[in-house]
């Protein structure tokens, strides 16, 4: 017989869920961060889900990791003395960037992301898009003819604006140079690029919904600032 916990960690609708160790409040694994501990005691991002051990679950917001470690939830949680990383919303944040430029990566090798003004406008006319992927210190004059230029051909429909990442992360996850504007095109590679940007949007805004909001809308938000 399954163990009466598992099957209470699952729902019908949303799949796993876990408890929150600061709101305690149940929600999706997919709105959740999971911690363990190393074999020295200090606390560990896991947010592949994969590391062994026991985990400790928080809600994927950056202000809900620094109230956690304010309250020492995590020694309360473990049930034992813990180590903490230095700052660790912001080791968070480090490890979610990477993991949306890996993924960018993998759909630039998949040739789901194409660069380039002139290509990007050509693209916003012709195929299906998952995003658009804007520097977020980009100038503001080639942006705003992008966003004209979506509006004017797909209005609510036009596709959600990424802009998480300055131009030199976005240069060297893509191999080129000086990389400002670029779009994701449909497929599961360039998809899985948005999931997770989605995720870092909303640790860094408090939006564990998930709602990119709507058409169009740009999500991006600074990194949490260090302790």
């Amino acid at each position: 017989m399954a163990d009466r916990r598992q099957l209470e960690d699952v729902d019908g609708d949303t799949g796993p869920v876990r408890q929150c160790a600061v709101s305690r409040h149940r929600r999706p694994i997919s709105d959740l961060l999971r911690f363990v501990l190393d074999p020295a005691g200090c606390v560990t991002p896991d947010l592949r889900h994969r590391l062994p051990g026991r985990g400790v679950w928080l809600t994927a917001e950056a202000a809900t990791v620094a109230t956690a470690v304010r309250t020492r939830a995590f020694a309360r949680a473990f049930k034992r003395p813990v180590e903490l990383p230095e700052d660790l919303p912001a080791l968070v944040d480090a490890l979610q960037v990477s993991a949306c430029l890996q993924s960018l990566a993998m759909a630039n090798k998949a040739g789901l992301i194409t660069c380039g003004f002139a290509k990007i406008a050509a693209a916003l006319r012709e195929a299906k898009l998952s995003a658009r992927i804007e520097a977020s210190d980009g100038a503001p004059d080639g942006r705003a003819k992008l966003d004209r230029l979506a509006a004017a051909l797909h209005g609510e429909a036009r596709p959600v604006v990424v802009e998480l990442f300055s131009a030199a992360q976005l240069s060297l996850a893509l191999g080129r140079e000086n990389v400002i504007h670029a779009v994701a095109h449909a497929g599961a590679a360039g998809d899985a690029f948005v999931k997770r940007c989605r995720g870092l949007a909303n640790y860094r805004m408090g939006g564990i919904s998930g709602d990119l909001g709507p058409a169009g809308h740009a999500f991006g938000g600074p990194a949490p600032a260090r302790a």
